[in-house]
């Protein structure tokens, strides 16, 4: 139980990698073409990259419901909890929109 400790505060740059990447990836495939115009590898490399960026939230959302009152104890105040919790869910909508489009690159390069 080393790892929990309430002396260590949470890092944010995960998040931002995962915001930058999934900014990156959106960016450069919408400005590239249409979506119908896709292509498998595209798809699959974005479905790939979205569940990596929607795997950090998610793994940060895991240890705060499972250790919530030694997690809770990192931050030095409610506020700055919500706004942990805020960020970290705009990073899991945006992997969750990386997906998306990569899906949607994916499904329309088989027609």
């Amino acid at each position: 139980m080393g790892r929990f400790t309430a002396s260590r505060a949470p890092r944010a740059w995960p998040l931002a990698v995962g915001a930058c990447l999934s900014a990156l990836y959106l960016g450069v495939t919408l400005a590239a073409g249409r979506l119908e115009d896709g292509s498998w590898g595209e798809g699959i490399f974005g479905v790939i990259l979205g569940l990596f960026i929607s795997s950090i939230p998610a793994r940060h959302f895991l240890d705060l419901l499972i250790y919530w009152r030694v997690e809770g104890t990192r931050f030095r105040s409610r506020g700055a909890l919500s706004w942990w919790v805020a960020a970290n869910a705009a990073v899991l909508v945006a992997g969750w929109l990386v997906i998306v489009v990569g899906t949607t690159r994916f499904t329309a390069a088989g027609r």
